[in-house]
């Protein structure tokens, strides 16, 4: 016959032993590349959450304006915390000590948070320095919004100082949400420039 001329003649009992080898082989293949798959993450997720310390750790620029982290750690990929953070631009510098922000996020409305805690924020406003603006006359209009989740802010203190206009400080910050377009914000010793005694109290945002 015309294969007994060929290389290699095929057989049932070749094939048959292929085929069982192949049977063996399956489940170590599937390992193996269930175990490479595993790697592949384990790695992706170490260099990012390296890169993200490595990024939340140094100096960077905007624009024109200046982000300086100082003293970064984390207790996870959602949970951050720096010794300080300061912002410059023109006609301001905000200078925040000990934040931390705090995350879950599940997609479940009822679980999902997201908590910022400041021990200071000191803030220098000049705004004589601050750069023109061709809209300088338009009207400001607050954005309708609407907060999808547990988010708080709690600031210790807080100390603003204007050029030319004045200097105010306040105690115990705290933003909270009241369902998904209100929140309350409230205060604690607030004084300062035409403040004729210290005030504490609550304000609502809707």
């Amino acid at each position: 016959e015309w294969f007994e001329y060929l290389p290699y003649t095929p057989n049932i009992y070749s094939f048959l032993v292929i085929l069982q080898y192949v049977k063996r082989l399956k489940p170590a293949v599937a390992i193996g590349i269930f175990a490479i798959f595993v790697g592949c993450l384990v790695a992706l997720a170490w260099f990012g959450r390296y890169y993200l310390s490595l990024y939340l750790n140094t100096s960077h620029t905007y624009g024109v304006v200046q982000v300086h982290f100082q003293g970064h750690s984390s207790g996870g990929l959602l949970d951050h915390r720096w010794n300080s953070i300061r912002v410059e631009g023109p006609g301001f510098d905000v200078a925040v000590q000990k934040p931390q922000v705090k995350a879950h996020i599940m997609l479940s409305p009822t679980e999902d948070f997201i908590h910022v805690d400041i021990d200071t924020v000191k803030a220098k406003i000049q705004p004589s320095q601050f750069p023109k603006s061709e809209n300088d006359t338009a009207a400001f209009a607050i954005p309708d919004f609407r907060i999808p989740l547990d988010a708080r802010v709690r600031i210790g203190h807080v100390q603003a100082d204007v050029d030319s206009i004045g200097s105010w400080s306040v105690d115990s910050l705290k933003v909270k949400p009241l369902g998904n377009r209100a929140a309350q914000l409230s205060f604690q010793e607030a004084q300062g420039d035409y403040l004729e005694r210290k005030i504490s109290g609550k304000v609502i945002l809707s």
